[in-house]
């Protein structure tokens, strides 16, 4: 008799000791019905700058929509066409409730806090170089967080696309001879020129330096990343219609010390045709103003 009750006691233990687990995997599965369905982000801030809400397809590859099917999250990149999937691991019981999401084809975990509010679903995701969590629903500047606000989409919600209106084309530059004073005005910002590596992004300042670099793109979390990778620097100068550029560092330390004068044949705000110093003729193109 008295090892029938020890045999009892002992069961009953093993069940107490287990009953928090099953009940935590139980709490998980009910909060994860709550993810699914279809949901389009309608506001995203990220590391303190406010992306514009017709702005949040172009930021975000699956254009800003994307499906949760259990606990695996789902989109499609509008700008690929490949379909991505993503594992979704979440602990409603902390606080506050913690979400992770793997990539299926990399070891890299996005770390995040959420929270359901009417509706919506609030999820903001920590650096995901640091892979820090943060411990509040904010992206201020410098956290490298990304806050996300996301609506479920039906059919009756979902927004009918307006036609886009015909775009008006920027005017292309024409040989008009320009003086080193509009070349100044004009060349401060960011310029794009085709090379046979692809793009070459030369950014002219103010204050007469430069910085040459070239643009990959990342795909991070659900989301396509920009990481400029530097190449040289020095100082720009204007010189009777042509533009030199000293270089003062560079990825090729046989480039530093050297000169480069190319001459500008046609100038707008938008557009600039030059000839480099093997007589080549070039075209390059405004990416952003002066100041960025």
């Amino acid at each position: 008799m008295n090892g029938c009750i020890q045999r009892r006691i002992f069961a009953c233990l093993l069940l107490l000791a287990g009953s928090p687990a099953w009940a935590g995997l139980a709490d998980d599965k009910a909060e994860l019905k709550l993810f699914e369905g279809s949901w389009t982000v309608v506001k995203l801030v990220e590391d303190g700058k406010v992306i514009p809400a017709e702005r949040i397809s172009d930021v975000l590859p699956s254009g800003g929509r994307l499906e949760i099917v259990e606990n695996t999250l789902l989109f499609f990149d509008v700008h690929t066409g490949q379909r991505h999937a993503r594992t979704i691991t979440i602990d409603p019981t902390s606080y506050p409730s913690t979400i992770d999401v793997k990539s299926s084809d990399a070891h890299d975990v996005s770390r995040g806090i959420y929270r359901f509010d009417n509706g919506q679903l609030i999820v903001c995701f920590g650096d995901t170089f640091t892979e820090t969590r943060p411990a509040e629903l904010t992206a201020p500047k410098g956290s490298g967080a990304m806050l996300m606000v996301l609506q479920r989409r039906t059919q009756s919600t979902d927004p009918v696309k307006k036609p886009e209106a015909p775009r008006k084309t920027q005017p292309a530059a024409t040989a008009v001879s320009l003086g080193d004073e509009e070349i100044n005005k004009l060349l401060p910002g960011v310029w794009r020129i085709p090379d046979q590596l692809g793009f070459l992004h030369i950014r002219f300042r103010d204050n007469g330096t430069f910085a040459s670099f070239r643009v990959h793109e990342e795909l991070q979390l659900f989301r396509r990343v920009f990481v400029e990778s530097p190449i040289s620097s020095g100082a720009w100068e204007v010189r009777q219609g042509k533009i030199l550029t000293n270089v003062g560092s560079s990825t090729d330390p046989g480039r530093v010390g050297t000169s480069h004068l190319f001459t500008v044949k046609a100038m707008t705000a938008t557009e600039m045709v030059f000839v480099d110093g093997l007589g080549r003729t070039n075209k390059a193109t405004r990416e952003a103003p002066a100041g960025r």
